[in-house]
C-alpha cells in the first residue's frame, strides 16, 4: 500500500458480559443497542485521527470493580530502560500500529459499571452525527465523549505513579516498570521528589516536545497542590487550572460535556499522542502544529497548516513548516537510524569497553556518518546531526533466537525514540542511534543517501580503533537500519555507489533535465510526453555463490543479454506500465565481483521509468497503480527464468529487489522490513 493511500486505523470492539449479566439484561450485547452504537461511533471518531491501517482490538467488559468506566491497555512490549534506569514498556496499541502486532492481545480494555453508565451518561440516538441533538440529555454526560476520553487513557495516557497523598509513596512508582507517559512527566523544577521541603505536593507536568509546542510550555497535569484546582483526580489528566486551553480538552480532569455538546479531540490531545509515538493523520489534525502523515493525495494538498511527517522542529535545526499559503520554508528530513554492531569474541569471553573507548567509539560512528552522508537533493545544506548514544558492553551477548528478536524489536522502537528526541542505549552487541537529521530547503522531497556504503564506512572506522572490546577484527560487522519516515528501509548490504543510484524513490526532474530526449549512456529515451515524475528501481542478482567456480566470459555475456531482454519483456507485458509509463530505461547489467569470494558474482540492474502526461489522476495515484502492477510476480518469474537457463547455479540464486513499487505500509509486513528490500529464491 502506498504511503499516500494509507487506510484509517480500525478499532475492533469485543463486548464481554460479567457473571451478573449486566450487559445482557440491558440488551447491550445487541449490535443494534445504542450502547454499542455509541461505542463504535467513538471508535470511528478516534480512528480517523491516525495514519495507520492497523486493527486494534478493544475488549469492552461489564465490571462492578470500577466506579464508573475505565480505560486501560496492555503494556507487554519492552522498550528498555528510561533515563532513570527504570524498565519501560510500550502501550500495546502503539506496538500494533508501529510493528504490525503486539505481544498482548487484546490491546485495549474498557471496563463498564453498567448501573452508573445507565444512570449518568446520555446515549446519543444518532452518534455518528455530532451536534444534531442540542438540549437532549442536558443533565447527563455524553457517552460518546466518555468513551473517547477512556480510549485516550487506553492509548497511553496512563502510568504507575502513586496518586494517594496519604501514602508515603505518593508521586513515586512502586511497580517494576514505567510507561512512556510516566517517562515524559516531570515534577516542578525538574526534580524527582513529589513533595517539596514543606511536605506539600509539587505540581506535575507533561514534558513532551509536541505537547509543549502546542501548549506553549510544559503541560500541567492533574494532581493535588495547595490552593489548586487539581483535586479529586490523578496524574493522568490535564490539570484544570482555570486555563480554557486545558478545560475543553478531551483528556482534561474535571470538565465533562453534557448532552450532545460536540466537544472534540483537541490539538493538545493529539500532541500528547504524537509525543508517545503515534502517527497522526493530517486530515485528523487540521490546524494543529504537530507532525502528521497525509493519508491520501488530496489531504496532502489541502493541509497547508500542518507539518508533514518528515518535518520536525528540533533544537539546532530550522523550523520546518509550510505556511498557510502552501509556500515552502526550510525542511528537515528525520531519519531513524539504528547502527547494528555485530561482534564475536575469542573463546566467547567478552571484554568491556572503558569509558574512553566508549567515547572514541561514539566519535568514530559520528565522524563516519557526518563525513560521508550523501544526498540526491541538490540544495541540501550539508548539515547532519545525531541524537545521544552510549555504548554499554557490560551485558553478555545474547545470540539466541530470543536475543536476536529483542534486538530487532529495539530497532523498531527508533521511530518512537526519535519523536521524543531521546537516544536508545546500546545493549550487548547491539548499538542504536536515536535520530539523524538532514536539513534541506526542498519541501516534500526526502534527502536520500547510500546507507549501505555508510555502514561500510562505520566498520572501517571501528576497525581502525583496534579495541579488544569490539571483538575479533575479522568478525566485526556493521549494518544500518534506516526508516526515513515513509516506512522504507535500506539494510546494510554493500553496494558500489559508482555503479548504482545513490537514492531510490520519487525524483522531480528539473527543467534543464526534462528535455525532449535524454541519453544516459545506456539507451536513448524519449521524454516528450512524460510528466516530471521519474521512478527508479534496482535489483541485484546473486549468482554462483558456493558453486566452487567462477563464471566464464560466455556465462557473463549470456547473462547480461538475457537479463536485460527478459526484464524489458516483463515490463512490456504489464498493462499498468503500458497505460502509465511513457518510457522505460534499463541500464546494461553491471557485474560486481566479491573479491573475498572468487566464485561469487552479483549483477545489478537499474530501471528508470517516467509517467505519461496523458495518465489520469495525480502522480501519487499513478505511483500507486505502478506499485500494484505485479512487481513481486515478475521478480519471482525472473528468478525462475534465469534459474532454468543457468540451472547449474539455481540452488544459490537470489534476487535483492529495491524500488518505490514496494514502498509503503501493510498489515502483513513488518514496518522495519517492507518490500523495499526483497529476497526471491
Amino acid at each position: 500500500m502506498s504511503l499516500a493511500m494509507i487506510e484509517a486505523l480500525e478499532f475492533s470492539f469485543q463486548f464481554v458480559d460479567n457473571a451478573d449479566g449486566d450487559f445482557s439484561t440491558r440488551k447491550w450485547l445487541s449490535s443494534s443497542s445504542l450502547f454499542q452504537q455509541n461505542v463504535l461511533a467513538a471508535g470511528d471518531i478516534l480512528a480517523a485521527k491516525f495514519a495507520s491501517d492497523a486493527t486494534i482490538t478493544v475488549q469492552v467488559e461489564a465490571s462492578n470493580d470500577v466506579a464508573r468506566l475505565g480505560g486501560t491497555c496492555a503494556n507487554c512490549d519492552y522498550l528498555g530502560t528510561d533515563s532513570q534506569g527504570r524498565n519501560m514498556f510500550q502501550p500495546a496499541p502503539l506496538s500494533t500500529i508501529l510493528l504490525g502486532e503486539s505481544v498482548c492481545h487484546p490491546e485495549m480494555f474498557l471496563r463498564v459499571n453498567s448501573s452508573f453508565v445507565e444512570t449518568h451518561y446520555w446515549f446519543d440516538p444518532t452518534p455518528s452525527v455530532r451536534g444534531d441533538n442540542f438540549g437532549a440529555g442536558a443533565n447527563q454526560a455524553s457517552f460518546v465523549w466518555i468513551i473517547l476520553h477512556e480510549m485516550g487513557h487506553a492509548l497511553g495516557m496512563l502510568g504507575n505513579l502513586v496518586t494517594d497523598t496519604t501514602s508515603p509513596d505518593y508521586g513515586t512508582i512502586v511497580t517494576d516498570f514505567v510507561t512512556p507517559f510516566d517517562d515524559l512527566s516531570v515534577f516542578e523544577g525538574g526534580v524527582e521528589q513529589a513533595l517539596d521541603s514543606n511536605g506539600d505536593p509539587r505540581p506535575l507536568f507533561f514534558n513532551g516536545t509536541m505537547a509543549q509546542q502546542v501548549y506553549g510550555g510544559a503541560v500541567p497535569l492533574a494532581n493535588i497542590v495547595p490552593d489548586g484546582y487539581y483535586t479529586s483526580q490523578n496524574f493522568y489528566h490535564f490539570g484544570d487550572n482555570g486555563d480554557p486551553t486545558l478545560e475543553h480538552t478531551l483528556m482534561n480532569c474535571c470538565r465533562t460535556p453534557v448532552g450532545d455538546d460536540p466537544w472534540d479531540i483537541y490539538c493538545l490531545d493529539m500532541a500528547v499522542l504524537a509525543d508517545l509515538g503515534y502517527p497522526i493523520a493530517c486530515s485528523g489534525s487540521v490546524g494543529c502544529d504537530i507532525p502528521c502523515i497525509s493519508t491520501n493525495s488530496s489531504a496532502n494538498e489541502n493541509q497547508p497548516t500542518n507539518k508533514s511527517f518528515e518535518q520536525r522542529d528540533l533544537e539546532g535545526f530550522p523550523d520546518a513548516t509550510t505556511d498557510r499559503n502552501g509556500a515552502c520554508t526550510d525542511h528537515v528530513v528525520v531519519y531513524n537510524v539504528a547502527v547494528d554492531i555485530q561482534m564475536e569474541y575469542p573463546g566467547g569471553t567478552k571484554e568491556d569497553c572503558s569509558t574512553g573507548e566508549q567515547e572514541n567509539i561514539d566519535a568514530a560512528i559520528a565522524t563516519a556518518l557526518n563525513g560521508n552522508f550523501v544526498t540526491t537533493v541538490p540544495d541540501w545544506d550539508g548539515v547532519v546531526g545525531f541524537g545521544p548514544i552510549t555504548f554499554d558492553s557490560s551485558q553478555a551477548v545474547d545470540n539466541t533466537a530470543g536475543g536476536r528478536q529483542r534486538r530487532t524489536q529495539e530497532s523498531r522502537m527508533l521511530e518512537s525514540a526519535c519523536k521524543q528526541t531521546r537516544g536508545i542505549d546500546c545493549l550487548g552487541d547491539y548499538c542504536s542511534w536515536g535520530c539523524l537529521l538532514a536539513p534541506s530547503t526542498s519541501c516534500n522531497i526526502n534527502a536520500l543517501t547510500n546507507w549501505a556504503n555508510l555502514a561500510d564506512d562505520i566498520k572501517v572506522a571501528l576497525l581502525a580503533l583496534n579495541y579488544n572490546c569490539l571483538g575479533m577484527q575479522n568478525k566485526l560487522g556493521v549494518n544500518l537500519l534506516v526508516n526515513d519516515g515513509t516506512g522504507s528501509v535500506t539494510p546494510g548490504e554493500r553496494i558500489d555507489a559508482d555503479k548504482l543510484l545513490d537514492g531510490l524513490g520519487i525524483n522531480r526532474l528539473s527543467g534543464s533535465n526534462l528535455d525532449s530526449t535524454t541519453t544516459t549512456g545506456s539507451e536513448e529515451i524519449d521524454l516528450t510526453d512524460c510528466k516530471d515524475l521519474k521512478i527508479n528501481a534496482q535489483f541485484t542478482v546473486d549468482f554462483f555463490g558456493g558453486t566452487g567456480r567462477s563464471p566464464s566470459a560466455d556465462d557473463l555475456a549470456s547473462l547480461m543479454a538475457n537479463t536485460r531482454n527478459y526484464v524489458r519483456d516483463l515490463l512490456d507485458s504489464i498493462n499498468e506500465f503500458k497505460d502509465l509509463v511513457c518510457d522505460v530505461q534499463l541500464n546494461h547489467p553491471i557485474p560486481d565481483y566479491d573479491t573475498a569470494n572468487a566464485d561469487s558474482l552479483k549483477v545489478h540492474v537499474t530501471i528508470n521509468s517516467w509517467v505519461k502526461n496523458s495518465s489520469r489522476g495525480t502522480t501519487s495515484q499513478a505511483l500507486q497503480k505502478i506499485a500494484g502492477s505485479g512487481w513481486d510476480t515478475y521478480v519471482a518469474d525472473y528468478a525462475r527464468n534465469v534459474g532454468d537457463e543457468f540451472n547449474e547455479f539455481a540452488n544459490t540464486f537470489k534476487i535483492h529487489f529495491r524500488g518505490v513499487a514496494k514502498k509503503g505500509f501493510s498489515k502483513s509486513v513488518d514496518p522495519w522490513q517492507h518490500h523495499f528490500f526483497r529476497d526471491a529464491y
